[in-house]
């Protein structure tokens, strides 16, 4: 098991599966300050954004299943995209949609390239 800690979510990547929390590290850890308690609140509404757009458009890898309240939500585990398979803003334009310009938001099912990383819709 792997984990990556983002500013609003902490994602527990294991060999099948993928599960992404609010990261409620920063709110616990700097006592309940508004401003790092902002950042577990957009982790949840990064969850439940994705457990809804997913619907929409078929570049969003699919939610397996999504707690309710935005506590968490399971994807299964995406295959690796490499630098020289995607141009990503080619990608993002042609299929119309806006998410963060980095590799680590795309990944691979059944071959096809789709955005594992939609939060900020």
């Amino acid at each position: 098991m792997k984990i990556n800690f983002g500013c609003h979510r902490l994602v527990f990547i294991f060999k099948r599966i993928v599960i992404k929390f609010p990261n409620f590290y920063y709110a616990i850890m700097h006592k309940p300050h508004l401003y790092y308690l902002s950042w577990t609140l957009k982790g949840i509404k990064g969850n439940i954004q994705e457990s809804k757009l997913f619907k929409l458009n078929n570049c969003y890898y699919p939610i397996l299943f999504s707690f309710p309240l935005g506590l968490f939500i399971i994807m299964k585990r995406a295959d690796e995209l490499k630098d020289s398979e995607i141009d990503l803003e080619k990608f993002m334009k042609e299929k119309n949609i806006t998410v963060e310009n980095k590799m680590d938001s795309f990944g691979l099912l059944n071959n096809k390239i789709v955005c594992i990383d939609y939060e900020n819709q």
